[in-house]
């Protein structure tokens, strides 16, 4: 049995848990503790840390189902008597997933971009906080402080937020310095009240769904066997999103706001370039024009309808090589109007969709 294996596997000091539990999702009754995720272009990541009985319902199974477009898993990591009240499974829990004293905790060995708490459930907020403190600072030491000043500078707009790439691919410090460690608990607790805000919740939660198929669209474009046997998002996502919707989570990003949300992302990189090819006709410099109507052209998402804009470029694009400079400034006014009006009707019809979701 799974529960045998896995008392088993507590006398072992390199346990990991136990692999390949998939089966334990197919329960009708699961109990979420936390769910948790990193937005992380590359690779966005959804954890959900749960409680399932196993057939003789005398035992509960503590399972961990992470989620990303590459990976699929579910992992147990202990057991617990059934029936447990809130402070036996907060308990139970961070004995399963931090066994031996000194090592890195199972789960959460990296900062979470947003934390969704319990609703009523087996543990409360404050058990949660507990969890999490015990995991990520006391086990895996990790300064939150830059974390905070990332959170707070770009409240609420998490792509603005993503560091650089250099930023990402370089080494974390894992070990906390004297002042850092002095002041862990209210460092914690200011991070905290960040990662778990509803509002900060939703708009990550958003930002997952659309860097998920940014993140296939990647490693397309790289000829990975990644893209290949990569999961789509609403597949993904379907064992935490049926446990948040039990809960009453409104978590759920129709299709409709991320379609009209990628497509203001591309009208915003569309303007930019845009106004260079505006200022470069204006000045009459032919072939700087010229290269800036091939990067505007090259701009264009795959998201939306540009028939009329493609038209209107080729048109500019034929006055700017016959040396025809006025006509084609005007034509760039024009096409810069209609960009500009085009971005306001774009970000109207999100407000829309979002008060209808």
């Amino acid at each position: 049995m799974l529960s045998e294996r896995l008392q088993a596997n507590r006398h072992n000091e390199n346990a990991s848990g136990i692999e390949g539990c998939e089966f334990l999702e197919e329960e009708s009754k699961i109990d979420r503790l936390l769910t948790w995720g990193i937005l992380n272009p590359l690779g966005p990541t959804v954890n959900s840390l749960c409680l399932v009985a196993d057939p003789t319902r005398n035992t509960e199974v503590i399972f961990v189902k992470t989620s990303n477009p590459f990976t699929q898993s579910t992992i147990a990591y202990g057991t617990i008597p059934a029936g447990g009240s809130q402070d036996e499974v907060s308990d139970g829990v961070i004995d399963a997933i931090s066994p031996v004293a000194g090592q890195s905790p199972a789960i959460l060995r990296n900062a979470p971009t947003f934390v969704i708490l319990p609703i009523d459930g087996r543990i409360q907020a404050l058990h949660a906080f507990a969890l999490v403190y015990r995991t990520l600072i006391v086990g895996s030491k990790v300064d939150l402080s830059s974390e905070i000043d990332r959170f707070e500078r770009f409240w609420l707009n998490p792509w603005q937020r993503i560091p650089s790439m250099a930023e990402m691919l370089a080494p974390r410090s894992r070990q906390a310095d004297s002042s850092w460690w002095e002041n862990r608990k209210q460092i914690f607790g200011e991070w905290w009240a960040l990662v778990t805000d509803p509002d900060h919740v939703i708009a990550e939660w958003r930002a997952i769904v659309e860097a998920w198929q940014g993140a296939i669209e990647f490693q397309r474009g790289l000829g990975s066997d990644l893209a290949k046997s990569a999961v789509r998002v609403k597949e993904g996502l379907a064992f935490h999103t049926r446990l948040l919707d039990q809960e009453g989570w409104t978590l759920k990003v129709s299709d409709t706001i991320v379609k009209l949300e990628l497509v203001a992302e591309g009208v915003t990189g569309l303007l930019v370039k845009l106004e260079l090819l505006v200022d470069a006709v204006q000045a009459r410099k032919k072939q700087e024009a010229l290269q800036a109507a091939a990067e505007f052209r090259h701009a264009f998402p795959t998201v939306g309808n540009w028939t009329q804009f493609e038209a209107a470029l080729q048109e500019l694009t034929d006055l700017i090589r016959s040396g025809e400079f006025d006509e084609a400034y005007a034509v760039a006014l024009g096409i810069l109007a209609a960009m500009r009006h085009l971005q306001e009707k774009v970000a109207s019809k999100i407000e829309e969709a979002k008060k209808n979701t």
